[in-house]
């Protein structure tokens, strides 16, 4: 599919991708995984955007000023990274499936964000934090008592198109892409969490996301 959707892409826009936002998602109350055998939160939330910049990347290249953008989540606050069982495969847990994955997407900007620093090209990487968006993702692959709970707290949440807003600022202000900041809020720079800061989890997830993926972001030297 990630190689089908680059082509597409590639036809529509001549060659050159000025902005990428990643922004699909899911969640699910009991353990499931994909045709590829990972955890669906894991895969949808983090590999699929993992993967799908990877293809992208000859195209944001070739952008003047080109940008990667993931939508993540005031959720990635107070989790880790369960590294000696990242996928839950012993304990699964929804929520903290969900967590995780969440924090799997800032740690990925930031670390693609440091490593687009190494090269000559004018790209950027940058996490937008929605806050609650009155959206059906708790409403799919859920039963029970966590269904109940998002019909309820959903009602709370901004509309879809106003949740939008950072996203749209970090791929529109031409400001931004001299900015320090990697993660964003109501369009405003937010400091991610700390577990973010941690150069070896950036890195070690990098390492076993590439894996996971069967690629190599050093195609484009950004090895390291």
């Amino acid at each position: 599919m990630a190689a089908a959707i680059t082509k597409q892409i590639r036809d529509e826009r001549n060659g050159v991708l000025d902005v990428l936002i990643n922004n699909a998602g899911t969640f699910s109350s009991w353990f499931m995984t994909t045709d590829e055998g990972f955890e669906l939160q894991l895969a949808v939330n983090h590999l699929a955007p993992f993967l799908l910049t990877h293809q992208l990347m000859p195209l944001l290249m070739a952008a003047p000023a080109g940008r990667v953008i993931s939508v993540s989540s005031g959720s990635h606050y107070g989790t880790i990274m369960y590294w000696k069982d990242l996928q839950l495969r012993k304990h699964y847990n929804s929520l903290w499936a969900y967590k995780q994955s969440k924090l799997a997407n800032v740690l990925f900007i930031a670390e693609l964000d440091r490593r687009f620093a190494t090269t000559n090209f004018n790209l950027r990487a940058f996490a937008a934090d929605p806050g609650l968006v009155n959206t059906e993702i708790g409403l799919k692959n859920t039963t029970g008592l966590a269904r109940w709970v998002w019909q309820k707290r959903r009602r709370k949440g901004r509309r879809p198109e106003d949740a939008a807003a950072t996203s749209i600022f970090l791929a529109s202000d031409p400001a931004v892409q001299k900015s320090d900041a990697i993660y964003w809020k109501d369009c405003k720079p937010t400091p991610p969490s700390r577990y973010v800061r941690k150069a070896d989890a950036r890195q070690r997830l990098w390492i076993l996301s590439e894996k996971m993926c069967g690629i190599k972001y050093a195609d484009y030297g950004l090895g390291s």
